[in-house]
This record gives structure tokens, C-alpha cells and sequence, in this order.
């Protein structure tokens, strides 16, 4: 980007270490690119090719009268927007609720990476619970193997050490040889109809489109808030739900959770950790609220018991979130703090910014004072440093919590800088953040 700016010729700039070029993906996951099993309850249809789905619009003629509505056409002043699986009729008024054409390749690579998490996420719960399994019957086993033949209170630390250890490989092996006939795309598809299914939060969801792609398109989605500041956008969000046909999804009104305080206990009386309490009611809720409010306000985690924390929180906290997308107009800076602190450990983030000017080096300063670094002026890398940036800041506020961030995807494109990062509960992880951070000096 060329600007009358004088470069500094030494100052320090700080962005994410590792190697990664502008499109990335990391290779300790797996992202192969192939898409989830289209979610479409009461319908037999598949899922469209990621590739060949686009954005269609129809402005359609203006004769067209009020009552056009109700017989399946066009008003006046409306235009036909259909997207992936969903259809919209979008106000053509320069004060309707803001939607963005340009995004449709952000929407369709997070409902792909979404679905793609819905797979891994489904079978990593499948993994816990199948050691958990594994253990218990191997455990007595051994113990009854040993019994009848070794004096276990005669073994020396290395003896014992050693046979935990094989004792672990061989509980890996079995686990690792269970999962090759496990279908977890048709398993994650089914948890929506259970408490394992996911729970998304679309913080500025304007028309809705996207939330409702998402219900449509990813598997395993038991739970959509659809949330924004305008209450016109959350109308026009109504208006799309019930003319797609999912006013049958929409989630009941009252209680805010699904309260179940009895304990799930193992025979060791332990609790099982991947009992869910408190949850969200099923299905599509639309609410008009501050986005940063609904996040601090969502901060308990689900697997927390309900006599592990007090009157107050159970009054007023909410669940966290599995998968949060933000996707604001300019910078998702001020968003990520209560993002970072109401996403579930190894829940998935979808950020978007959109304020390449000051990522990209046309205005440093303001970079500097919103993601704490200075971008390189007139550099031939621009989108890759503005990546790095990016997930230097959103991992810099993730390690106040004791969290880490394990970045998916990383895409700039356009005007705009799009990443999907995994959060975990990692307390090591942060005492080696600063190896994972460099500075860059030109």
C-alpha cells in the first residue's frame, strides 16, 4: 500500500511468529477440505457443493402489490437474495438492515470450517468417552491378572513406570482401532438432537442470513442465537426465518436454560465430566441485545455443576458458547475480550476484520492502539502481517485467562482478514506464549 508515511526504519514490530503464508491452514488438525452432511431436518436433500454455491439476486418488477407477500412474491421495493440454502427478501432502502454481497465467500468457508469443527469436535468427545471406557474395563483386568500372579507392593518405581506405560500404549491402541468404524460426520449430525449438540452465537447477525445458513448447513447445530443491537435487524431476521419455513425452530420463550442440577456420578462418584448442565434451549433464539454484554454475561461453563458456584452466578450467567463468529463492521477488537472469556475449552472462533487501513499500514497508529502492534508500511506482505497481527492480539488476550489459541484457518482476502482459531484451557500453553511471539524489525 503506498502512502506519504516515512518508514521507521527500525521500530519494533510485533506479530505472530510462526511461518504461515496469508491462506493457511494448520497442519496439526484435520483440515482436509471436504464438506459435513447438510443438515435439513425433515428433508431428504444434500448438502450443495462448497464450490458451486453463490449469491444469486432477482430484482423482480415493481407492479407487484403489498399482498404480493402472502402469495409467494415479490413486494415492491424487495429484492430476491438467495444464498447457499436459505432465500431473503432485502429491503432496497438506504436505511435497511446492512447486508454485505462481497461476504459470500466469508459465509460459505465458515460454514464449511464450522461443519469441519462439528466432525472434529464429535469425535473428540467420542474419544474421552471411549477411554473412560477402555480404562475402567483394562484396569480390572490388570488388576486381576496381577493379583494372581505379581505382588504389586514389590515393585520398584521403574517396574511400575513401566508398566503404566504400556499399560497407556496399549489403551491407545484400542481406542485408536475403535475409531475406524466410527461414521463421527453421521455421529455429529445426530448429537443436535441431544445435549452434546453445539450451540452458536452470532454476536452482529444483522439480517440473519448467515445465522440461518448455519442452522441449515452445519451438523450438529442444537442451539442459534441470533443477536443484534437493532431490533429492524432482528425483524428482518424473523421475517427470513419464517419464509424459509423454520418458524418451527424457533426456540420456546421463557426459561432461559435447561436446568438440571441432578449430578451425573460414575461408580467412582466422581462427576462425569461431560455431563452438560444449564444448557439453551433448542432451536433459534432472536434477541435484540449488546453483543459484548450477551458474551460477559454467557461466561459458565457447561460442564460446571451447579453447586460448584453460587446463587448469583446460577441467577444471572449463562452457559458458554461452542462456536462464536464475529463479524463487525471495521475492527472485532473490542468484541475479543468477552469472546475469549464465553467460548467452551476447544470451542472454535470466526473473527473478521475489516479495517485493512489500519492493519495494512495506510494508518499504523491506529493499529497500534487497537491490536498493540505497528504494521509495516509499503510492505509487498501486507494481508499476511495483518494475519499475524490479528492472532498476536487474540492470543495475547486469551493468556490472561490461562488460554491458548490454536489457529485453523487464516485467510486475507480483499478488504478483510478472516480467522478461525480453536481456544483451550492451556495454563502451560501460556507460560510459553512469548515462544510463539517474535518481533519483526525493518
Amino acid at each position: 500500500t503506498a502512502t506519504s508515511r516515512p518508514m521507521h526504519a527500525r521500530a519494533a514490530r510485533s506479530a505472530l511468529w510462526p511461518r504461515r503464508s496469508f491462506l493457511s491452514a494448520s497442519s496439526s488438525l484435520d483440515c482436509k477440505l471436504k464438506l459435513p452432511i447438510h443438515q435439513q431436518p425433515n428433508t431428504a436433500t444434500s448438502r450443495p457443493s462448497f464450490a458451486n454455491q453463490s449469491t444469486t439476486t432477482a430484482i423482480m418488477p415493481s407492479n407487484t402489490n403489498d399482498a404480493a407477500t402472502s402469495n409467494g412474491l415479490l413486494p415492491e421495493g424487495y429484492e430476491k437474495i438467495t444464498e447457499g440454502t436459505i432465500t431473503m427478501h432485502y429491503p432496497q432502502s438506504e436505511n435497511s438492515v446492512f447486508y454485505n454481497p462481497v461476504q459470500v465467500q466469508n459465509r460459505d468457508l465458515s460454514v464449511l470450517m464450522i461443519g469441519m469443527y462439528a466432525e472434529r469436535r464429535a469425535e473428540r468427545m467420542w474419544v474421552t468417552r471411549k477411554r473412560k471406557e477402555v480404562r475402567k474395563r483394562m484396569s480390572q483386568e490388570q488388576r486381576s491378572a496381577t493379583a494372581a500372579v505379581v505382588d504389586t507392593s514389590k515393585e520398584s518405581k521403574l517396574e511400575r513406570k513401566a508398566r503404566m506405560a504400556q499399560f497407556e500404549k496399549d489403551l491407545d491402541a484400542e481406542v485408536e482401532a475403535a475409531k475406524v468404524s466410527v461414521n463421527f460426520t453421521k455421529l455429529a449430525q445426530e448429537s443436535a438432537t441431544t445435549n452434546d449438540g453445539m450451540s452458536i452465537f452470532e454476536a452482529l447477525a444483522a439480517s440473519g442470513l448467515r445465522s440461518l445458513r448455519y442452522w441449515k448447513e452445519v451438523p450438529g447445530l442444537r442451539t442459534m442465537v441470533v443477536n443484534d443491537l437493532d431490533p429492524g435487524a432482528i425483524d428482518l431476521a424473523r421475517e427470513n426465518v419464517i419464509r424459509n419455513g423454520l418458524e418451527g425452530a424457533l426456540a420456546s420463550e421463557g426459561d432461559e436454560h435447561n436446568k438440571d442440577d441432578t449430578a451425573a456420578t460414575t461408580e467412582e462418584g466422581n462427576i462425569d465430566p461431560l455431563k452438560k448442565y444449564n444448557l439453551r434451549p433448542p432451536g433459534i433464539k432472536l434477541q435484540v441485545g449488546d453483543a459484548t454484554h450477551e458474551m460477559y454475561m454467557s461466561r459458565v461453563p457447561p460442564t460446571l455443576h451447579p453447586s460448584q458456584y453460587n446463587t448469583t452466578q446460577s441467577k444471572y450467567q449463562m452457559t458458554q458458547y461452542d462456536v462464536i463468529d464475529l463479524d463487525p463492521y471495521g475492527s472485532a477488537a473490542p468484541f475479543l475480550d468477552g469472546a475469549l472469556q464465553s467460548i467452551v475449552d476447544g470451542g472454535l472462533m470466526c473473527i473478521t476484520c475489516t479495517d485493512m487501513a489500519a492493519l495494512g499500514g495506510s494508518h499504523p497508529e491506529t493499529c497500534y492502539g487497537r491490536y498493540g502492534a505497528f504494521p509495516v508500511q509499503r510492505s509487498g506482505y501486507l494481508q499476511e502481517l495483518a494475519l499475524r497481527i490479528l492472532l498476536y492480539h487474540v492470543s495475547i488476550i486469551a493468556g490472561r485467562y490461562g488460554r491458548t489459541i490454536r489457529p485453523v484457518l487464516s485467510v486475507g482476502m480483499a478488504f478483510y482478514c478472516r480467522v478461525f482459531v480453536e481456544v483451550w484451557d492451556d495454563k502451560a500453553g501460556v507460560n510459553n506464549l512469548s515462544l510463539s511471539h517474535g518481533h519483526l524489525f525493518q
